[in-house]
């Protein structure tokens, strides 16, 4: 099967990410968010960029904040959504996870399309509340949040744990 430069991008992205996780000593950031977007999603792109930035300042790496379909809605971003209890048309969105072990995902939905399209002003975005609570739960060096509380976050089982193994089975799939 030959893959196509989306494909392509978000297995090997998939690969180091399961590689992060299984280095990282302990859950000590209280989430790691999944970024499932489409290549036109470029609000996506940027609340990514800006999750990013925030658990890079609080020494969160790449094993706490991911994203997938940026440069095209991949097998793998399909496969993602699928495990978070999505519809395909759900890019762009935000997977929550309490950790490696946690049996729940928490899903949001983001603005789709470019900063035209996005609708709202942003500062009612309710992406940005949840970043901070993160924040707020990162400085208190609180390894808890409560994502069932989050106002529009969707809980959704995860059938595989921990996440490692969860990746390991999408990664079986190709």
């Amino acid at each position: 099967m030959t893959l196509s430069h989306a494909d392509n991008h978000d297995r090997d992205k998939l690969t180091r990410w399961h590689g992060d996780l299984l280095q990282c000593t302990g859950d000590d950031f209280p989430v790691i968010g999944v970024f499932v977007v489409s290549e036109l999603d470029t609000v996506g792109h940027d609340i990514f960029r800006a999750f990013r930035s925030s658990f890079e300042k609080r020494n969160a790496g790449f094993e706490h904040v991911v994203i997938f379909g940026q440069h095209g809605v991949s097998e793998t971003a399909r496969r993602l959504l699928t495990t978070f209890g999505l519809p395909m048309d759900a890019t762009p969105a935000l997977a929550l996870i309490m950790g490696q072990d946690s049996p729940m995902a928490y899903t949001i939905a983001l603005p789709a399309g470019g900063e035209e399209d996005s609708g709202q002003e942003e500062d009612d975005q309710p992406w940005q509340q949840v970043l901070a609570e993160i924040e707020v739960a990162s400085d208190m060096d609180a390894t808890l949040l409560s994502l069932a509380t989050i106002p529009d976050a969707v809980g959704h089982p995860l059938e595989t744990t921990p996440l490692s193994k969860l990746i390991v089975a999408l990664l079986e799939d190709f």
